[in-house]
C-alpha cells in the first residue's frame, strides 16, 4: 500500500509518521504541500504539528491551501485519507470532517499517553497526545449521525479534554475520511513507548 505524506510549513511529524506506517506495512512517501498529484497513491496522511504557526486557527490556514482541492478529488475517489493532530484540524477546516476542535477544557497544552477504545471492537490502546486544541465537539443532529453511523473512531476511556462524548476520532460520511487526535506515530516501537500505535494504523488505512 501506498501512502503519501504530505508536509505543511509547521508539521513536525511527518518522518516518525514514515517510519510508523513503514513499520505497520505500507510504503510511505514524503510529499510537499504544494504537490497535487495522488493517482499513484492508495492513501494520504496529513501528519501533525502547527501547520502555519497555527496561526488564524490550528489547521485553518493548510485547509485553505491548493492542495486541499486535490484532497477532495482524492478522497471523492473512495481512497484513504487520515488525519492525525492538527492533521485531524485541517480536515474539520476543509469541511472534509464534522465537528471542530477547540481549546482544551485545561486551557493548557496537554503532552500525555492515554487510553482509547477502538469502537466496534473490544481493543484498547495506550496512545500518546500531544495538542492544545483537541477538545472534539459537535452540534446535536452531527453526533446523532456519527452514532446511528457507526463514524466515531475512538473514543478516551477517561476524561482527557474535554471532548463531547470523550471522542478521540471520527470518520466522515463516505467512511474513507478519518482524523484522530492521538499520535500513532509516537508508539510503533516496543523500545521507545509501545507498539499499540503499529494497531491504529494497521486498523485505519485501506487494505
Amino acid at each position: 500500500m501506498r501512502v503519501g505524506i504530505i508536509t505543511f510549513p509547521g508539521t513536525t511529524a511527518a518522518r516518525d509518521a514514515a517510519v510508523g506506517l513503514r513499520a505497520a506495512g505500507a510504503e510511505p512517501e514524503s510529499l510537499w504541500w504544494t504537490d497535487t498529484d495522488f493517482d499513484h497513491l492508495d492513501a494520504l496522511v496529513l501528519p501533525g504539528g502547527s501547520s502555519h504557526g497555527d496561526a488564524l486557527r490550528p489547521g485553518a490556514i493548510a485547509a485553505r491551501a491548493p492542495v486541499f482541492d486535490a484532497i477532495r478529488r482524492f478522497a471523492a475517489t473512495g481512497a484513504g485519507v487520515l488525519g492525525i493532530g492538527n492533521g485531524f484540524q485541517m480536515l474539520t477546516e476543509a469541511g472534509l470532517l464534522p465537528g471542530a476542535l477547540l481549546l482544551n477544557e485545561s486551557g493548557r497544552f496537554m503532552c500525555d499517553t492515554v487510553r482509547v477504545n477502538l469502537v466496534g471492537s473490544d481493543e484498547q490502546l495506550d496512545l500518546p497526545i500531544a495538542h492544545s486544541h483537541g477538545r472534539y465537539v459537535a452540534g446535536a443532529s452531527v453526533l446523532t449521525d456519527l452514532n446511528e453511523q457507526d463514524r466515531i473512531v475512538l473514543r478516551y476511556l477517561d476524561e482527557v479534554n474535554g471532548s463531547v462524548e470523550r471522542i478521540a476520532g471520527v470518520r466522515g460520511e463516505n467512511r474513507n475520511v478519518i482524523g484522530v487526535m492521538v499520535r500513532p506515530e509516537r508508539a510503533t516501537d516496543a523500545l521507545l513507548g509501545g507498539e499499540d500505535g503499529l494497531s491504529l494504523f494497521r486498523a485505519l488505512l485501506p487494505r
